[in-house]
């Protein structure tokens, strides 16, 4: 209710974004839910709103996003930030501590080429090869002036370091001595720049003796130490190679096709993208529910004839095959085992992509049905199809023998690698045969283990 009637109060304002933002988390009872110092934060953010916002509305989000950025910038109470000098422009924090004012920036390099721009145009100097040689005081030049900017553009870097404190600034800087003792910070530090300011605060101080250390190039004894080498012959060993199973790259079932005539190898382009099709109705009948297609398909054909143009199938061969494919649907939906197959089980998986480590060897699959009953017996289903109809009652048993004779192994090994993965004892396989309308129960059990 207080949140309806929150949007309700923030409808009648929307005429004006930060208005009615504002109403909205005050009518959720936002200011209870915060801090006083987290409350003064989001007042702060709500008048920047106010302010970006045109007319009630916020035209330049990116513009609100940076000044946003520069609102919450800076350390809050109780807390400490660390930043660069440069990050800190804009910031003012009530107590600052500068750290590394003894330490001299980088030294800044003589570079190949000086580049400067001029009233009538722009200045490029290299720099000379021998010091003799002509060009080499103009290039001096024009190094010295980039030494004076960069000179500038310290000081105007320790101007804006200094004036982020409100209340106290605080310099932490480690300086040496000169020849007569006497503190000397190093040059183009901090330390250096500050040092008429600084000088008075190290007067009282005395100037740590330099501890006593041995010389580098004796040890303890006096004696030149000597160094370990290893033999000239010597070479480093080879790291041990990394051992990757061997992969066996196993066929997707689909990807096999079973003629009626010579039964002895895959089809042609036909024949498998038939058995392709086939699969893909398959996996549909099972997400939609046997009884989204009890016309077997038939409302579909349009669907799958595109289907074949995307597979690549000649155009004058999409009619033969989606007829064909419309058969083997309308006759596998017939059988007795259609609902039990292709319905739903506790755990089920439809063209279900597995690996593992099978037998000594790396195995990768893609099983096209598998489920557990509620008895608990864990199945493996393999789709075949074939292109033509096997009329010939003496074609059909060759067909059938043929099938188990060649896809028997391949399905032991899905029933193990799955039976593995789902933490089973064995898998059942079955082998449906399209053409036939048949499930064929190939055995009684595969050991997971054997």
């Amino acid at each position: 209710d207080r949140l309806r009637l929150a949007l309700t109060l923030a409808e009648s304002r929307r005429a004006d974004l930060a208005d009615a933002a504002d109403a909205l988390w005050t009518a959720l009872s936002g200011p209870a839910c915060v801090s006083g110092e987290d409350f003064d934060a989001i007042r702060r953010l709500f008048r920047l709103l106010r302010q970006c916002c045109r007319g009630g509305e916020l035209d330049d989000w990116a513009g609100f996003e940076r000044q946003l950025a520069q609102l919450y910038r800076g350390a809050g109470r109780g807390r400490i930030e660390a930043l660069t000098i440069h990050k800190s422009k804009g910031l003012q924090y009530e107590h600052v501590v500068l750290v590394g004012c003894g330490r001299p920036p980088r030294g800044s390099d003589r570079p190949l080429l000086h580049l400067r721009s001029m009233d009538d145009g722009v200045l490029l100097i290299p720099r000379p090869e021998d010091e003799q040689l002509p060009g080499h005081a103009q290039y001096d030049f024009l190094h010295s002036l980039s030494s004076d900017a960069g000179e500038a553009e310290a000081m105007r870097l320790l101007y804006v370091a200094v004036t982020r404190a409100q209340e106290s600034l605080h310099l932490v800087a480690g300086v040496g001595t000169d020849s007569r003792g006497q503190f000397k910070p190093r040059a183009r530090s901090i330390a250096a720049r500050l040092w008429p300011v600084l000088a008075p605060t190290f007067e009282p101080l005395e100037p740590e003796e330099p501890a006593e250390t041995p010389d580098a190039a004796t040890d303890s004894t006096g004696t030149l130490p000597t160094l370990a080498r290893l033999p000239s012959h010597w070479s480093a060993p080879l790291p041990p190679p990394l051992w990757s199973p061997a992969e066996r790259r196993t066929l997707k079932p689909s990807e096999q096709v079973l003629e009626p005539d010579a039964i002895t190898g895959v089809g042609d382009l036909q024949a498998t993208l038939i058995g392709n099709m086939f699969h893909e109705a398959m996996e549909r009948v099972i997400a939609d529910g046997i009884e989204q297609w009890s016309d077997a398909g038939r409302t579909r054909q349009t669907p799958m004839r595109a289907g074949f143009r995307r597979m690549g199938m000649p155009e004058d061969q999409i009619d033969t095959a989606t007829t064909r494919v419309r058969d083997l649907i309308e006759r596998t939906l017939a059988t007795d085992c259609a609902a039990w197959m292709l319905g739903e089980h506790p755990w089920h998986a439809s063209e279900y992509a597995i690996s593992g480590w099978v037998d000594g060897q790396w195995v990768s699959a893609v099983i096209d049905r598998c489920f557990e009953t509620a008895t608990g017996e864990l199945w493996v289903i393999d789709y075949k199809t074939t292109r033509h109809p096997i009329v010939d009652p003496t074609a059909r048993k060759q067909y059938q023998a043929h099938a188990i004779a060649q896809y028997t192994g391949q399905l032991q090994q899905y029933g193990r690698l799955l039976a593995q993965l789902r933490g089973r004892d064995q898998a059942r396989l079955g082998l449906y045969l399209a053409e036939l309308g048949k499930l064929i129960d190939l055995s009684d059990g595969i050991s997971a283990t054997t």
